[in-house]
């Protein structure tokens, strides 16, 4: 298979409101991570986005002065795309379909949808009483009448189940929540970029934090933020002369797990997880095992989602999340995470990991040379490695 590698990653300026449009939000993006590897936009080939973003490929072309593109596709997982646009740029490479493919998030998620509230079309005002109405997963007349009308209170949801599958208390849970939250904002205090680079957090600050849905606290739910991120991924060759030491794609996979269509309300495990066996399988492949990794990107929705990723990771058995957290064996997250950076749905936390495994994190790592990153219940997500060797 002809190697990929990642030669370049940038980001807009991150913010609560941008006051642009998305696809110039994108644009930016994608032109800091073609400086970055010092390439063109004339050297751009492919592109790959997820299927919610609203810049197209056409309007790139169109816009920015790219080539007639040769490969351009979308990873359909919802939010859960971000190893899976890896995926299908290190494919696209190996056919030789394109030869430099970018990939992108673009998401006014502050100021414009706001998925941390009831969606538009989800409420009917009729008369004096709102009422929820349509099929909505979250905030639906099957969903809202119960009081979930956001993402928060599913999340919650799953955390009481895991608490009461595997004996865990209110005080347990609450010092291993506090642990992440806490984890995520020093991270952030050395990143400039970070949104919330000057609010620290101590312990007593988190138990402050207002409960938004038992157990979970504000601290604990990711940001509502705007902005854009992109990574630049080329064939080997080509990777060989950019401006940085590459970032070699190893391996790449997406895993869509029942349910995802409806938040998992209707399935009867939660929370929701790939097999554990898959991530230990990739790693085998390549010679590793989980406590091999240096650096972890991990899609922190919520403070919980970290305990339950190492997890399945296998970095410590079921239930033990809670006690891993509190002693972290392989740093994770350290630009800030979704929690305290920014909320692009995993493609920042690609961008973090490449800075580590180039020696460029504002928290580095020493000695970083194989990361993993993940996103949605880790349904998809990519073994990175330093050099092309």
């Amino acid at each position: 298979m002809t190697a990929a590698a990642i030669v370049g990653v940038g980001q807009s300026d991150y913010s609560w409101e941008s006051g642009r449009p998305e696809s110039v939000l994108a644009i930016e993006a994608i032109r800091r991570a073609l400086d970055d590897a010092g390439l063109e936009m004339s050297d751009v080939d492919g592109v790959v986005r997820s299927s919610l973003e609203s810049t197209t490929p056409i309007e790139l072309v169109s816009l920015t002065g790219m080539r007639p593109l040769a490969f351009a596709a979308d990873d359909g997982t919802w939010g859960g795309f971000a190893g899976g646009l890896l995926g299908l740029a290190q494919a696209a490479i190996a056919t030789g379909r394109a030869r430099v493919v970018v990939a992108f998030r673009a998401f006014n998620g502050r100021s414009m949808m706001r998925l941390g509230r009831p969606q538009p079309g989800s409420i009917a005002e009729r008369g004096a009483t709102p009422r929820a109405q349509g099929n909505m997963p979250v905030g639906g007349e099957f969903t809202a009448p119960y009081g979930l009308v956001s993402p928060a209170q599913v999340f919650a949801l799953w955390t009481r189940v895991y608490m009461d599958r595997h004996g865990i208390d209110a005080g347990r849970m609450s010092r291993a929540l506090g642990a992440v939250a806490t984890c995520a904002r020093r991270a952030a205090a050395t990143n400039p970029a970070a949104l919330l680079h000057d609010k620290p957090l101590t312990a007593s600050d988190y138990a402050a934090s207002p409960v938004i849905a038992e157990p979970l606290r504000k601290a604990d739910i990711c940001l509502e933020s705007d902005g854009a991120c992109a990574v630049v991924v080329a064939a080997a060759d080509i990777a060989r002369n950019c401006r940085h030491e590459p970032v070699r794609v190893l391996e790449a996979y997406q895993y869509i797990v029942p349910g995802y269509q409806h938040m998992w309300l209707m399935e009867p495990e939660l929370p929701p997880a790939i097999p554990r066996e898959v991530i230990p399988a990739l790693l085998a492949r390549h010679g590793l095992a989980p406590t091999d990794l240096d650096v972890l990107g991990l899609y922190d929705a919520t403070s919980f989602a970290v305990i339950c990723d190492v997890e399945t990771i296998g970095l410590c058995a079921p239930g033990e999340g809670v006690d891993w957290v509190l002693d972290p064996t392989v740093p994770y997250n350290t630009g800030g995470g979704q929690l305290a950076e920014v909320y692009l749905q995993g493609m920042a936390q690609i961008v973090d990991v490449v800075r580590q495994l180039r020696g460029e994190s504002t928290n580095q790592v020493p000695g970083a040379e194989r990361a993993f990153v993940g996103a949605a219940a880790l349904m998809s997500g990519a073994l990175l490695a330093r050099g092309l060797s």
